[in-house]
C-alpha cells in the first residue's frame, strides 16, 4: 500500500515554481491546506480521520485533479511542469489513498527520513574495501542505529532489558575484532 502525497506535491511544486508563481501558488495552497487537515487530525482513532478526510480533504483534492487537468490542457506536451503533472496524475489513486482509508499516513515521510542514511551511504559503502570491511561497516550501523533507538525509546528499553548494555559491546566488540 502506497500513498506519498508529498513527496509527489513536492515534485509538482518544484516544477511548477520553475514555470511561473501562476502554477505554484495554487499547489502549495492547495497541499498546505491537506496538511492542514491533516493536523487538526493526528492521532485520531482510524474511523475519524476518513470521516473528516472524507468531508474535508476529498473536495479539495478533487478540486486540485480538476486544475492539474484544466493546466495540463495549457501548457506545452514537453515541459518540465507538464511532464510533472502528469507523473501525478499517472499515479493519482496512491496519491489519494489516504482519503479512503484513516489508518494510513497523507504521507510517508517518516519512512523516506527513515532510509535516507542508508540511501546517502550506498556509493561509500561499494568502497568498504572487502567482504569483511562491509560486515565491519554493518556491524558498526546496527550499533549505531541500536544506541539512537535505545536513546529515542529509553522507557521501553528500561522496561524490556533485553540485552544490557555491557553485553551489547562485549558483542559487538567481539564481532568486530573477529572480522
Amino acid at each position: 500500500m502506497r500513498t506519498s502525497l508529498s513527496i509527489r506535491i513536492t515534485r509538482i511544486v518544484k516544477r511548477c515554481c520553475i514555470a511561473g508563481g501562476r502554477y505554484a501558488a495554487p499547489t502549495l495552497t492547495g497541499a498546505g491546506e491537506l496538511y492542514d487537515i491533516e493536523k487538526t487530525i493526528r492521532g485520531a482513532p482510524p474511523h475519524l480521520r476518513k470521516a473528516a478526510r472524507q468531508e474535508n480533504s476529498k473536495p479539495r483534492v478533487e478540486a486540485l485533479r480538476l486544475w492539474l487537468d484544466d493546466n495540463l490542457k495549457r501548457l506545452p506536451h514537453k515541459s518540465g511542469t507538464a511532464e510533472a503533472i502528469r507523473y501525478a496524475l499517472s499515479r493519482w489513486a496512491s496519491l489519494c489513498r489516504f482519503i479512503d482509508d484513516g489508518s494510513i499516513e497523507i504521507d510517508n515521510n517518516a519512512a523516506e527520513r527513515a532510509i535516507r542514511p542508508i540511501a546517502l551511504g550506498r556509493k561509500n559503502w561499494l568502497f568498504a574495501g572487502s567482504e569483511k570491511g562491509g560486515e565491519r561497516a554493518a556491524a558498526i550501523l546496527s550499533l549505531i542505529e541500536t544506541c539512537l533507538c535505545r536513546a529515542r525509546h529509553k522507557q521501553v528499553y528500561a522496561d524490556r532489558r533485553t540485552m544490557p548494555i555491557n553485553q551489547l559491546f562485549a558483542n559487538v566488540s567481539s564481532t568486530i575484532a573477529a572480522a
